[in-house]
């Protein structure tokens, strides 16, 4: 299992202190049932930092900046094999099938439909079982 995710859920049992038998039931009823993680949950990738470099060397805006770093956190696990194996172990030791993606976010319509089609570009290129059960 991937150390951040390791480290993250044992700080989790260190808080929580469950019995071995609260424990392994809590597991159980997580892997049978159908998780919906109302608030939108989704792993990002990491920003390619010299692909950002060499853009702002290029004479790229701020703007341009901050789309490219948006695209890229939304994107590259489709094409990042790096990228792809941690969203998926992200993705599979959260345990959820179920996830809304909202674009109701602040900003222009044209930021809102730039982050539905990355939404819709991952989902395209990278088939998984986004929403099994």
């Amino acid at each position: 299992m991937n150390e951040t995710i390791e480290r993250a859920r044992q700080a989790a049992l260190d808080i929580l202190q469950p019995s071995k038998k609260e424990l392994e039931h809590g597991l159980e009823l997580h892997k049978n049932s159908v998780v919906w993680d109302a608030y939108g949950f989704a792993p990002r990738a990491a920003i390619d930092g010299d692909a950002l470099q060499r853009a702002l060397e290029s004479g790229a805006s701020e703007e341009e900046l901050r789309d490219m770093s948006e695209d890229m956190a939304m994107t590259r696990m489709v094409t990042d094999p790096v990228e792809r194996r941690e969203f998926k172990e992200a993705w599979e030791a959260a345990g959820v099938q179920v996830s809304p993606a909202s674009s109701k976010t602040p900003g222009s319509k044209a930021r809102i439909r730039c982050r539905s089609s990355n939404a819709c570009h991952v989902l395209r290129m990278w088939p998984m079982r986004w929403m099994s059960f």
